[in-house]
């Protein structure tokens, strides 16, 4: 994978199939919902594109966490939703994703973001640690999901 390899853009309701695909356990009017409620002082739903197909995406919200637990951790902006295409995973899609989602965030004066994840994903967890980001408590599960989760947060240099 090179940069060049990748496009990244807002999603819009076109890409709606697409995004259903890889990300199949998510209900369809969530996943328009978070297109529909893109904006861009608050928040994004990005997409990672190679040939014009989606390989995967991750959200961006501006205004913190979502999770009023949380919240009590952290006000930086929130990274979250991070998904890509099953059959790309371990290709360091993940890792453009989470680049791109900081880049943005550095050039509006941002100096860190945060992001939860379950305590049993450990692809996600390992990815996030070696990406720089430290947790900094527990937030509980997220429904329906009963796994409980961490809250970790990466400062920008």
């Amino acid at each position: 994978m090179t940069a060049v390899d990748i496009d990244f853009r807002a999603l819009t309701i076109d890409d709606l199939a697409a995004l259903r695909h890889i990300s199949p356990d998510t209900p369809t009017e969530k996943l328009v919902e978070r297109i529909n409620r893109q904006s861009p002082s608050t928040y994004s739903y990005i997409g990672a594109f190679s040939h014009n197909r989606l390989l995967g995406a991750i959200q961006v919200r501006r205004i913190g966490p979502y999770d009023a637990t949380a919240q009590s951790l952290s006000t930086y902006p929130e990274l979250g939703c991070l998904v890509v295409t099953e059959s790309q995973r371990g290709k360091g899609y993940g890792k453009a994703l989470i680049a791109y989602a900081e880049a943005i965030l550095k050039h509006e004066h941002f100096t860190g973001a945060g992001l939860g994840v379950a305590e049993t994903n450990q692809a996600a967890l390992a990815l996030y640690r070696k990406l720089g980001y430290q947790p900094i408590g527990a937030i509980g599960p997220k429904h329906p999901d009963p796994t409980n989760r961490q809250y970790y947060i990466k400062l920008f240099t």
